[in-house]
Order: C-alpha cells, then structure tokens, then sequence
C-alpha cells in the first residue's frame, strides 16, 4: 500500500540524512527481507525498530506514526507499508536510488 504526501520532515528527523526510513520490529519476516533487499542493492537508509518494550524511542515512533503494520517506509513524498519487492524496486528506480 502506498500513500502520498509530504513526508520530508519525518526524514529530516528520524533519517539522519538518509532519502529513506524504514519502521520495523526485529521479528518481522517481511522486515527482515526489505533489508536484505536494500543492502544486496547498495541502496542507502535509516531505520528504527519499534520495540516498544525496550525502547523509548520506539514507543515514541510507534505512537506519532500510529503504526498499525510493518514494514513502513518512508520516501519524501510516500508512505509503503508493506514490503513489495516489485514496488519498491520501482519507486527506488523513479527516483534514482537503484
């Protein structure tokens, strides 16, 4: 699922200058396979694990984001919640990123 919108201020503060954040949890499957898929392609992030249990920052995020699935990421003006490779692999491509 993607959405549109201004999302430049949430990765001017959460993506340490990076074009793309990403929301997850250390168990998630899907998670875990978006981020072999961005470090096989050199594709440059930032991302936060939203453990709530251990981490203020994550229950920070998971509370601003209202976060109601993971994997979510970011891009400046989109929101994929989800992870599609096919997607993904366009939406990097449109923006010279892969």
């Amino acid at each position: 699922m993607i959405d549109e919108g201004n999302y430049a201020s949430i990765l001017s503060q959460h993506a340490n200058d990076s074009e793309i954040l990403v929301l997850s949890l250390n168990y998630c499957d899907a998670c875990q396979k978006l981020f072999e898929f961005l470090d096989l392609n050199n594709v440059d992030y930032h991302y936060h694990y939203l453990d709530i249990a251990k981490s203020d920052l994550g229950l920070k995020l998971y509370k601003e984001f209202n976060v109601s699935s993971v994997p979510i990421i970011y891009l400046k003006n989109i929101r994929m919640i989800g992870f599609d490779t096919d997607l993904l692999n366009e939406e990097l491509k449109r923006r010279n990123l892969l």
